[in-house]
């Protein structure tokens, strides 16, 4: 793990000390190699940000091999389909063992369509994600699901999520109250 000052190794914590009041479930996590966390929806982008650190960002020399659109008013005709920011909030979590992956979606965002548009414009299938966590009800991280459920199907969204806000014929779910 990084520390708050970007560097250094933190060993992992094997069971909550004996001194401390916790009356919580505890996971053993098994080791992995890596996790990313890529931005899907988020209120801004900021394609003049350059790489610090861990992160890596879009930038104007990302655009190589990336989905471009018509824009008939510049030069080149040709602009890159970049992700659109919206107030809301998702997250593509990809978890990497050995050769195997594991893909979470964390919320979706704010428009039906955002999500899943800006999961394509980022080279990313939704058919490769497993499961969609969602942290609340708001609609700013939930609307995101109408535009998967069209997209993969109803009954093939799988989604793990607290409260009821999502209508019961749209999803595959477990509940977490």
């Amino acid at each position: 793990m990084c520390d708050v000052h970007g560097g250094g190794y933190s060993p992992g914590v094997d069971a909550i000390p004996a001194d401390v009041d916790w009356s919580g479930e505890v996971l053993n996590l098994e080791s992995v190699d890596g996790i990313s966390v890529l931005t899907v929806c988020e209120n801004t982008i900021d394609v003049l940000l350059t790489d610090e650190g861990p992160a890596r960002r879009l930038g104007p020399g990302s655009a190589a091999g990336a989905p471009t659109v018509d824009a008939l008013t510049l030069i080149k005709g040709k602009v890159v389909d970049a992700p659109v920011a919206q107030h809301g909030f998702s997250v593509l979590v990809e978890i990497r063992k050995g050769e195997t992956v594991r893909r979470v979606l964390f919320d979706t965002g704010l428009t039906p369509d955002g999500c899943v548009e800006n999961l394509r414009r980022l080279g990313r299938d939704v058919d490769d994600i497993e499961v969609i966590v969602c942290s609340h009800g708001h609609f700013d991280h939930t609307t995101g699901l109408s535009g998967l459920v069209h997209r993969l199907g109803r009954g093939n969204v799988p989604v793990h999520r607290r409260g009821d806000y999502i209508q019961p014929t749209a999803r595959r779910h477990s509940d977490c109250r």
